[in-house]
């Protein structure tokens, strides 16, 4: 592996195969130019930055969010977007690879099933990484990762699949496809335990400007309520009030109530992958995979800010093929309340969005500051101690293998001020 200073780009090498390091004795807020050799493969260049000391003063962050990449869907159009905006890091928060096969030429993916075993899911990711988009992407600065659903398989919850007839198997299943999100992903955490299990919820900080806790709501959840359904009504789900149902498991839920209790950087992050924000229209539950499912996990979770005493919180949420920005408020994310943070739902990748199901939705009603349900992209933020700005960059169509992109919105949040503004 050769690791060098900012400055001369290494020359263009060929592509060579994906390993997993983790360089250490690397000097803190620097730029890294670095690639792998092995036997006669050498990777191109990717580039890097290692994060300040944690006391170290920080004037700005440029972070870039993204999430859903279906690779059947579309082409991948928003990366060259991404990496023009030089961010000093991308968080992805879930459903990097998605476990359908499918799709025709560059889209393919060479499986004719669902994966099932670990060479199953090897070859998925590589199908998915193969793309030059995304990797450029990669090599234009360091990614922080969590998981979604579909790094397993749709809407399954720990250790129970989508659908009760694949509990059979679905325990090695999981165990390779944890396997393989390990071996793809440039993470700096021990690889999977005996069991299977992978810890990969885990915190960072950005100097005094920002601290991040990355979270893991899959792993640990409990079986969604009431059968999973879409728009269920809360007057046929007794089971929503259950205070024992939890989206982290309390051993997550300890560990980040003691963080954010801790925290004292200018901005507290979590980093996570389901909406937190409340979208109930009357007494129907739009998505009981959201934190609408969990709805006592969610007041814990909200309760646990408003204990720390923290004023500038953010939210970064993936999932919804959406772009969104709302406040949250107690008690329970509702409409009404004091404002304890604030969530910035990125738009997908390529995944389809579901803008003429969102058409008769009154957005007042759900007190959303933005919201796209039809356009894909990602979200540039630009993080400063004064405040936190959002840029919601959409690209034309995934149909081409370029696209044009433009800011479809910008929000901000004011240190020390509660609430998001569109401006």
């Amino acid at each position: 592996t050769a690791i060098v200073k900012d400055g001369t780009e290494p020359a263009p090498a060929e592509f060579g195969h994906s390993v997993h390091v983790d360089a250490h004795g690397l000097e803190p807020d620097t730029w890294y130019w670095y690639r792998f050799r092995i036997g006669d493969f050498t990777s191109p260049a990717g580039r890097t930055r290692t994060t300040p000391l944690d006391d170290s003063p920080v004037d700005e962050l440029r972070l870039a969010v993204a999430s859903c990449q279906l690779r059947t869907a579309g082409h991948w159009t928003a990366y060259p977007h991404l990496v023009a905006g030089k961010p000093d890091v991308v968080f992805f928060l879930g459903d990097y690879i998605y476990e359908y096969p499918g799709g025709t030429g560059d889209l393919a993916i060479p499986l004719k099933a669902e994966p099932q075993t670990l060479a199953d899911y090897r070859v998925l990711y590589a199908a998915y990484q193969r793309d030059p988009n995304l990797q450029a992407a990669h090599a234009a600065a360091p990614w922080v990762v969590t998981w979604d659903d579909h790094e397993v398989e749709n809407n399954y919850a720990a250790d129970v699949p989508e659908k009760a007839e694949d509990q059979d198997g679905f325990e090695e299943r999981r165990k390779a496809a944890y396997q393989a999100f390990w071996e793809a992903h440039p993470i700096r955490i021990d690889p999977p335990a005996d069991d299977g299990s992978l810890e990969l919820y885990r915190w960072f900080r950005y100097g005094t400007l920002a601290e991040f806790f990355v979270l893991d709501g899959r792993q640990y959840r409990s079986d969604q309520v009431c059968g999973d359904q879409v728009g269920t009504n809360r007057k046929d789900c007794p089971e929503l009030a259950d205070p024992a149902h939890t989206m982290l498991g309390s051993d997550q839920e300890e560990w980040l109530a003691k963080g954010l209790k801790s925290a004292d950087a200018v901005w507290t992050v979590l980093a996570q992958q389901t909406v937190v924000k409340a979208l109930v229209l009357g007494d129907v539950v739009l998505n009981v995979d959201q934190w609408d499912g969990y709805p006592a996990a969610r007041s814990r979770l909200l309760d646990a800010i408003y204990q720390a005493g923290l004023r500038n919180v953010i939210v970064l949420t993936g999932d919804i093929h959406a772009g969104g920005a709302a406040d949250l408020r107690l008690p329970d994310a509702t409409t009404e309340g004091e404002i304890v943070a604030h969530e910035m739902v990125a738009p997908g990748i390529s995944s389809p969005g579901f803008g003429s199901i969102a058409e008769g939705i009154d957005l007042s009603a759900l007190g959303l500051a933005y919201a796209n349900f039809t356009d894909n992209g990602y979200v540039r933020c630009t993080v400063t101690p004064e405040k936190w700005t959002s840029e919601f960059v959409v690209v034309d169509t995934i149909r081409t293998e370029t696209s044009p992109a433009n800011v479809d919105a910008t929000v901000e949040v004011v240190a020390g001020e509660a609430g998001v503004v569109r401006i």
